[in-house]
């Protein structure tokens, strides 16, 4: 679903805007500027909210969903020793695959495993099944014994993403492989008996369909040798080659073609070498539409401290086409980043840990209009703040206003406590201008129409007058 294109009421996406700006600093991330916070492309707006940590070091992307609501990420965490005379050896801790929400904002662990000295544990392969909220995760944990004899358990996990629950399917051999359809949702068990002394093109192979239910189909023997060599273009078939052995010296080995339905499980020789899509999964900033009007980009920077220097990686949304406002700021300092599809949530890594930073997505003008109204709305309130402020100060000051050569944001600061209100909002440089010349609160006749000062904004100003009243004039 396009965003883009959706126009929200003005008056929600001023307020929008305003929660924004009011809250972007308290996040934790990295500080954007007003004019950073948004990016603009030929005709829409991608506003960035604060960014949030969805897994802790060390974390990384290990795959999504098509839609990108769901990304899998892999989390290794070890302990820390309670002492420093702590016996050496490989630390203890834990692997696990954690499951992000992009709609809940919610992160929750689906499987994991102890490690150690004498346990070890890895994620082969993580892969989802195109279309569906289903994903297959290769799981290995190997167990040594107390006479050092390693045993394996590989096994093949099916994850619910709807549910979070991930549960055990197969049990996977040293040599087995999982060839999921890059359309269809199905994947290929193929379970592979080969002997390191034989030549490949004589092991003895099974497969079974994998559903995206997670029931897996009737055993298809394949021909001695058969491998999987990729699938149809429109997922619906896996094409799987066999060498056949010559029978003569000097002869090479000929190839026999074979196609299976992933549909029925029929496997059907074939003549001749088929049109073939890859079987190895996409890079995961393949899997990003190219339709989008933004992308990420990497940088390098140079932050120098009297005589220590470091070199940062600054990470960059920016529109692909060129605009007044085209790129902002994802992280100071970042390994990766990338979009997910839709255009909703950019996602990076940092110090080993993975970050979220939701992307709101509109119509430009209807963005730009909501801005210049929230701006307008605080130009307004700041107005009111400075105008309450005065006239707490002349109270205190026996009813007498300040002169207009006295440094007036400094006499009325203590009653705001937030230099940020003397600033214009639009362009965050000085905005409030004080008109009034001084004097007794007894020489003004009539408060409601003596203007005492201005706070200027996008598109006008906000009127300051000496009853304390706000009256917004348009340039």
């Amino acid at each position: 679903m396009r965003l883009g294109r959706k126009i929200l009421p003005l008056a929600a996406l001023g307020l929008l805007v305003s929660w924004i700006a009011a809250h972007a600093q308290q996040s934790g991330a990295p500080p954007r500027t007003r004019n950073s916070q948004v990016v603009l492309t030929d005709t829409e707006a991608f506003v960035l909210g604060p960014a949030e940590m969805i897994a802790g070091p060390e974390a990384s992307i290990s795959g999504m969903s098509t839609d990108g609501r769901y990304v899998l990420a892999t989390r290794t965490a070890f302990k820390l020793p309670k002492t420093a005379f702590a016996p050496p050896g490989p630390p203890s801790g834990e692997i696990s695959l954690l499951l992000w929400d992009s709609r809940t904002r919610r992160t929750q662990v689906v499987w994991k495993s102890t490690i150690g000295a004498d346990r070890f544990a890895t994620i082969k392969q993580v892969a989802w099944l195109p279309g569906t909220d289903t994903a297959l995760a290769d799981v290995t944990v190997q167990q040594e014994s107390a006479n050092l004899q390693a045993r394996n358990r590989r096994a093949l996990l099916l994850i619910n993403a709807a549910t979070g629950l991930a549960r055990t399917i197969a049990t996977l051999g040293e040599h087995d492989r999982v060839e999921v359809s890059p359309v269809q949702p199905a994947a290929a068990l193929i379970e592979i008996e080969a002997s390191a002394s034989e030549p490949f093109w004589t092991a003895r192979s099974t497969l079974r369909i994998v559903g995206a239910s997670g029931n897996i189909g009737p055993v298809v023997r394949l021909p001695e040798g058969a491998f999987a060599a990729g699938y149809s273009p429109d997922g619906a078939s896996l094409y799987l080659c066999a060498y056949v052995e010559p029978t003569r010296k000097g002869e090479r080995a000929t190839q026999n073609w074979y196609v299976l339905a992933i549909g029925t499980g029929v496997l059907t020789p074939i003549e001749k070498r088929p049109q073939i899509t890859a079987t190895s999964p996409e890079p995961l900033t393949a899997m990003v539409a190219d339709a989008l009007p933004v992308r990420v980009k990497s940088g390098t920077a140079t932050l120098k401290q009297e005589n220590t220097v470091l070199s940062v990686r600054p990470l960059w949304l920016e529109s692909v086409v060129k605009s007044q406002t085209p790129r902002a700021l994802l992280a100071s300092d970042a390994d990766s980043g990338l979009v997910l599809p839709g255009g909703q949530t950019a996602l990076y890594q940092s110090q080993g840990a993975l970050y979220a930073v939701p992307l709101l997505r509109m119509d430009k003008t209807a963005f730009l209009e909501a801005r210049q109204k929230a701006q307008q709305a605080a130009t307004i309130s700041n107005a009111k703040q400075i105008g309450t402020a005065l006239m707490m100060y002349v109270q205190d000051y026996d009813e007498v206003y300040p002169s207009a050569n006295d440094a007036i944001n400094n006499q009325v600061l203590p009653y705001i406590k937030n230099d940020a209100v003397f600033k214009n909002p639009a362009t965050d440089g000085p905005g409030f201008v004080y008109t009034y010349a001084g004097g007794p609160l007894s020489a003004i006749t009539d408060p409601a129409e003596t203007l005492i000062g201005y706070v200027t904004g996008p598109g006008g100003r906000a009127n300051i007058y000496a009853d304390g009243h706000i009256v917004w004039k348009p340039n």
